[in-house]
Protein backbone atom coordinates (compact mmCIF):
# COMPACT_ATOMS: atom_id res chain seq x y z
CA UNK A 1 0.00 0.00 0.00
CA UNK A 2 1.14 3.43 -1.01
CA UNK A 3 1.76 5.88 1.93
CA UNK A 4 0.17 9.64 1.56
CA UNK A 5 3.23 12.26 1.06
CA UNK A 6 2.33 14.78 3.90
CA UNK A 7 3.90 17.78 1.63
CA UNK A 8 2.30 20.37 -0.31
CA UNK A 9 1.53 19.78 -3.63
CA UNK A 10 1.57 23.41 -5.76
CA UNK A 11 -0.96 23.07 -8.51
CA UNK A 12 -2.24 26.03 -10.84
CA UNK A 13 -5.53 27.01 -11.30
CA UNK A 14 -6.84 30.06 -13.35
CA UNK A 15 -8.72 32.88 -12.12
CA UNK A 16 -11.97 31.94 -13.70
CA UNK A 17 -11.56 28.39 -12.36
CA UNK A 18 -11.84 29.74 -8.41
CA UNK A 19 -14.57 32.32 -9.27
CA UNK A 20 -16.49 29.09 -10.54
CA UNK A 21 -15.09 26.74 -7.14
CA UNK A 22 -16.02 29.67 -5.05
CA UNK A 23 -20.05 30.19 -6.71
CA UNK A 24 -20.29 26.47 -6.10
CA UNK A 25 -19.32 26.80 -2.31
CA UNK A 26 -20.50 29.88 -1.17
CA UNK A 27 -23.59 30.58 -3.61
CA UNK A 28 -25.94 29.44 -1.03
CA UNK A 29 -23.90 32.09 1.47
CA UNK A 30 -24.62 34.72 -0.49
CA UNK A 31 -28.35 34.03 -0.89
CA UNK A 32 -28.76 33.40 2.59
CA UNK A 33 -27.33 36.54 2.75
CA UNK A 34 -29.66 38.22 0.44
CA UNK A 35 -32.91 36.84 2.50
CA UNK A 36 -30.95 37.86 6.00
CA UNK A 37 -30.42 41.24 5.18
CA UNK A 38 -33.49 41.51 2.57
CA UNK A 39 -30.50 43.34 0.36
CA UNK A 40 -27.61 42.92 -1.74
CA UNK A 41 -24.77 42.46 0.39
CA UNK A 42 -21.84 44.45 0.06
CA UNK A 43 -18.25 42.54 -0.49
CA UNK A 44 -17.19 43.36 2.98
CA UNK A 45 -20.67 41.31 4.46
CA UNK A 46 -20.19 38.41 1.62
CA UNK A 47 -16.36 38.06 2.91
CA UNK A 48 -17.31 38.07 6.34
CA UNK A 49 -19.81 35.25 5.63
CA UNK A 50 -17.37 33.10 4.33
CA UNK A 51 -14.37 34.00 6.74
CA UNK A 52 -14.48 30.38 7.93
CA UNK A 53 -14.23 29.16 4.38
CA UNK A 54 -11.65 31.21 3.64
CA UNK A 55 -9.96 30.53 6.57
CA UNK A 56 -8.82 26.91 4.75
CA UNK A 57 -8.02 28.70 1.38
CA UNK A 58 -5.39 31.27 2.72
CA UNK A 59 -4.12 31.73 -0.65
CA UNK A 60 -7.02 33.33 -2.46
CA UNK A 61 -6.36 36.91 -3.46
CA UNK A 62 -9.47 39.73 -2.67
CA UNK A 63 -9.11 40.62 -6.45
CA UNK A 64 -10.35 36.82 -6.97
CA UNK A 65 -12.60 37.15 -4.23
CA UNK A 66 -14.37 40.28 -5.80
CA UNK A 67 -14.69 38.28 -9.15
CA UNK A 68 -16.20 35.62 -7.34
CA UNK A 69 -18.56 37.98 -5.34
CA UNK A 70 -19.41 39.55 -8.54
CA UNK A 71 -20.04 36.31 -10.90
CA UNK A 72 -22.55 35.19 -7.62
CA UNK A 73 -24.13 38.36 -7.66
CA UNK A 74 -24.74 38.02 -11.49
CA UNK A 75 -26.05 34.64 -10.79
CA UNK A 76 -28.09 35.40 -8.42
CA UNK A 77 -29.84 38.29 -10.78
CA UNK A 78 -30.28 35.52 -13.14
CA UNK A 79 -31.99 32.88 -10.96
CA UNK A 80 -34.21 35.45 -9.48
CA UNK A 81 -37.28 34.17 -11.78
CA UNK A 82 -36.24 30.47 -10.60
CA UNK A 83 -33.76 30.49 -7.28
CA UNK A 84 -31.59 27.61 -6.97
CA UNK A 85 -29.73 28.46 -3.52
CA UNK A 86 -31.25 25.78 -0.85
CA UNK A 87 -34.09 27.88 0.80
CA UNK A 88 -35.60 28.98 -1.60
CA UNK A 89 -35.93 26.19 -3.26
CA UNK A 90 -37.71 24.36 0.17
CA UNK A 91 -39.59 27.15 0.08
CA UNK A 92 -40.57 26.92 -3.38
CA UNK A 93 -41.01 23.08 -2.98
CA UNK A 94 -43.55 23.69 0.21
CA UNK A 95 -45.40 25.97 -1.13
CA UNK A 96 -46.11 23.50 -4.41
CA UNK A 97 -47.20 21.01 -1.22
CA UNK A 98 -49.69 23.36 -0.41
CA UNK A 99 -51.20 24.03 -3.73
CA UNK A 100 -51.78 20.36 -4.52
CA UNK A 101 -52.99 20.07 -0.91
CA UNK A 102 -55.44 22.99 -1.47
CA UNK A 103 -56.40 21.48 -4.53
CA UNK A 104 -57.64 18.13 -3.06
Amino acid sequence: MNEIDEQDTIISVTEAEIHHLLNMITYDDYAELVHKLNRRPTFDEYKEAIKNMLDYIPSIQDDSLKGAFDLIGDLYTDNAQCPCDKRSKFINNCDSLVQMVNHK
